[in-house]
């Protein structure tokens, strides 16, 4: 399967700067599920999701990216796989001891994609397919392997002559001098290029007050996010707001706030392009524990992203307290 398509999205309007169409591959031609909830062109086969090409893949992320935080959770629940953002949500419900997905992922036991749209394509196991070729997505590096080639998904055959390993920069930064997830001290990254995930957590509101408790005492807290990251044939980068509450035995869980906003502003330069591009996007969710806003992103071969300035803002409204903060 060819890899030449190259896509650069942005927020604003989702304006293609820059397209070189793939040749259409033939679908897959193993048995398939098909659903209602799925774009045309996607299907699912042995729980993971089936794209009949990359331009194909290219235009369901397109989709994607224009759905909000509810609207995505609906399409997700609907099209017939267990995703990587269900497995978050049901990992993070049964509040076990060995800790939260979040503090997991910042120790590297845990798959982390902070970019939820393409985490909604990812099944549990990190897996999709595109045309005759399905991807593997772990931590550090992307496996592609031909799709007649199940028996290496199902025995974990990596070292397979047939298996291509695709590095994955990835680095998860949190800054909270209160928490037990930091992994790196702060530093000025948001100002310049960066690689992963980063965290900014915020306890107090704008009148320097502890944000209120949930009805059962328990403390609470903002989170402040940035992300780049690039996967074999994705790459974007983009803003988040969380909420969340301190459980008795699991660490930081997931909770609804009354509203939460996120607001971005960076310049980032895409593969192929010979001079950095303003970005800026923005999101708003009443009673949700998240909200997020993808401002750029690209798909093909080879495509990533470096940022020359990000900045963003979030807004967290919680039993009339507001915390905001800057990154």
């Amino acid at each position: 399967m060819k890899h030449n398509s190259k896509y650069l999205l942005l927020a604003m309007g989702l304006g293609l700067l820059s397209c070189e169409k793939a040749p259409v591959n033939p679908a897959s031609s193993q048995k398939a599920n098909t659903s209602s909830a799925l774009y045309e062109g996607t299907s699912t086969a042995n729980g993971r999701l089936v794209f009949e090409s990359e331009d194909q893949f290219l235009e369901t992320m397109k989709g994607l990216q224009a759905l909000d935080h509810q609207s995505l959770v609906k399409w997700d629940s609907e099209n017939g796989v267990t995703s990587l953002v269900e497995h978050y949500k049901e990992f993070d419900m049964e509040e076990r001891e060995e800790g939260t997905v979040q503090y997991l992922i910042s120790q590297g036991k845990l798959l982390g994609v902070p970019d939820e749209k393409f985490a909604a394509v990812l099944n549990a196991d990190g897996v999709f397919q595109v045309g005759q070729e399905i991807h593997k997505v772990n931590q550090y590096e992307e496996l592609i392997f031909p799709a007649e080639r199940e028996d290496i998904l199902i025995k974990h055959s990596w070292n397979d002559p047939e298996v291509k390993h695709i590095p994955i920069e990835f680095k998860y930064v949190s800054e909270d001098a209160k928490s037990e997830i930091v992994k790196e001290p702060s530093t000025a990254q948001r100002t310049g290029n960066f690689y992963g995930w980063y965290t900014r957590n915020v306890y107090s509101d704008v009148n320097n007050r502890a944000m209120p408790k949930t009805w059962n005492s328990r403390e609470t807290r903002m989170v402040a996010e940035q992300w780049n990251v690039t996967y074999a044939v994705y790459a974007s980068h983009g803003v988040r707001t969380k909420y969340e509450y301190r459980s008795r035995f699991a660490g930081w869980l997931c909770n609804d706030a009354s509203y939460l906003a996120v607001e971005g502003n960076s310049r980032v330069r895409g593969t192929g392009q010979p001079f950095a591009i303003p970005v800026s996007g923005s999101s708003n969710d009443s009673n949700t524990s998240s909200t997020s806003k993808t401002l750029a992103w690209l798909g093909g071969l080879g495509v990533a992203f470096t940022i020359e300035e990000s900045n963003s803002t979030h807004t967290a409204v919680y039993k009339g307290a507001t915390a905001r903060t800057s990154l």
